[in-house]
């Protein structure tokens, strides 16, 4: 019985990526329940912490910053003093990750500061971790941070990204995100160079992860400001193509 809960807990977090990734977003709040039921039963601290992040992430999903900070933060005082092995830590991390994003999102930016700093010190101690740990450690806490900094200070979200080795982590959706979310930070900026890298890094996302990609708003959002600022006549093959497959009318 200890192992099925376990791998409840397995399933119920990646059934939350994928639902969050193709759309079913409502329906990621059923997968982070099922995670928590599991994890209630169980002794393991990391499948716990596991159940929170799961249930963060279906909260955010959803839309509920605060939700998404407060499961985030319960999975942290679950986890208080019990970080003895780098399974442990790695999980702590990414719950350290979800708080900072949410507390900067919440607009209480010297918690969030807080948060990060933690975050980047764990990933100090494990090192860049495989898919069993959640690809925690320092490339993963590189791609968190260019999201945070996309509405915050998207040059240096593009800094971070340009310095940044996405492949160091083997995982085409967690690529996707970084692409997608460099490709956000460059339509920020607002000029012809920046708009033809957006559209290279949404084209590279797609590379990887169309499923990720062509149901993606965000992705959908990208495309929509760079055609509002490109003349009928400047529009080349690859953003129609995009645009066509992401279903932005071009």
């Amino acid at each position: 019985m200890t192992r099925t809960r376990e791998l409840t807990v397995q399933a119920a977090h990646r059934t939350m990526n994928v639902m969050r990734s193709t759309g079913q977003r409502a329906d990621t709040y059923l997968a982070g329940e099922r995670a928590r039921d599991a994890a209630a039963e169980l002794d393991d601290l990391s499948l716990k912490g596991i159940a929170a992040f799961t249930r963060a992430h279906a909260a955010l999903s959803c839309g509920s910053m605060e939700r998404g900070h407060k499961f985030a933060a319960a999975g942290l005082r679950m986890l208080d003093g019990g970080l003895a092995d780098r399974r442990t830590m790695a999980v702590a991390g990414q719950l350290h990750l979800t708080s900072a994003m949410t507390l900067y999102g919440l607009k209480r930016e010297s918690e969030a500061e807080i948060h990060l700093a933690e975050a980047e010190d764990l990933a100090t101690r494990t090192g860049d971790c495989g898919q069993e740990l959640g690809w925690f450690g320092p490339t993963n806490l590189a791609f968190w941070m260019v999201a945070m900094e996309v509405d915050r200070d998207p040059r240096r979200a593009i800094a971070i990204a340009n310095t940044t080795n996405p492949r160091a982590i083997d995982a085409p959706t967690r690529q996707a995100s970084f692409y997608l979310d460099a490709a956000r930070a460059c339509a920020r900026i607002g000029t012809r160079g920046s708009d033809r890298a957006a559209i290279r890094m949404i084209a590279s996302a797609e590379n990887v992860a169309p499923q990720r990609i062509r149901f993606n708003p965000l992705a959908r959002e990208v495309l929509r400001i760079v055609m509002r600022r490109t003349k009928e006549n400047a529009i080349d093959s690859q953003l129609r193509g995009l645009c066509e497959r992401i279903g932005v009318k071009a």
